[in-house]
């Protein structure tokens, strides 16, 4: 497990017995500490494929101690993880907005609110309002996982294009490697274009970060679906 921890100051990670932040200087208190490792966990259990896991604890964190809706960097793994899981879209910006009002002039929290805006805007047509809002918001934060990932869904399932889908959600899963959303969407679109070996890779990358019994069942099917075809 990873213990580096999120300063409360400018965000970069570090030690958790550092104490103060190498890059601003801030002073992290003992508290301060504390909670910025538990909100580390959160995205360790994340990024294992355990995000069911990560929803019930930060719901938790978020409903049993006051602390948690006053830390920024708690509030924005929560909304994360919300979006992972296609939280509805009124739930998301209500995190966000209390996020704002504790620093309106944090970056991140303005670049979600801006993903979530946008995301709004996608329709079925090629080059949309929203699709071509998603493409400027990236060029500007080109590592948002996210956004990498929402638009490369969209230009699949939506607009039908599996070659620029693919480089958006190869993009993603460089950056976040147990992304599942993003191996089973590659897994369909490869299914798709009959490239059986890289579908093959993709489900069953699902299959090794997925928990859920159910889900697992799918990929499995769609995996022996495309192993009959090799």
């Amino acid at each position: 497990m990873s213990f580096d921890i999120a300063c409360p100051g400018c965000g970069a990670l570090s030690g958790p017995y550092v104490g103060v932040c190498p890059f601003c200087k801030t002073v992290m208190t003992t508290e301060q500490s504390k909670n910025a490792q538990q909100t580390s966990s959160l995205l360790e259990l994340c990024e294992s494929g355990s995000t069911e896991m990560a929803l019930v604890v930060a719901r938790k964190m978020y409903t049993s101690e006051e602390k948690y809706k006053k830390d920024i960097n708690f509030l924005l793994t929560y909304v994360k993880i919300l979006i992972d899981i296609e939280a509805p879209t009124s739930q998301v910006n209500g995190l966000l907005a209390e996020a704002h009002l504790i620093d309106p002039k944090n970056q991140e929290v303005l670049d979600y609110i801006e993903l979530m805006q946008v995301k709004g805007n996608l329709k079925k047509g090629i080059h949309d309002t929203g699709e071509m809002q998603l493409k400027t918001l990236l060029r500007r934060v080109p590592h948002n996982v996210h956004a990498l990932f929402i638009l490369g869904s969209h230009l699949f399932w939506q607009e039908s294009q599996p070659t620029m889908a693919i480089y958006y959600l190869e993009s993603c899963l460089k950056l976040a490697p147990g992304n599942i959303r993003a191996w089973g969407c590659l897994g369909m679109i490869y299914q798709k274009m009959n490239n059986l070996q890289l579908a093959q890779r993709a489900f069953s990358k699902c299959l090794e970060l997925e928990k859920s019994p159910s889900m697992r069942n799918y990929f499995q099917q769609e995996l022996d679906k495309v192993s009959k075809q090799v």
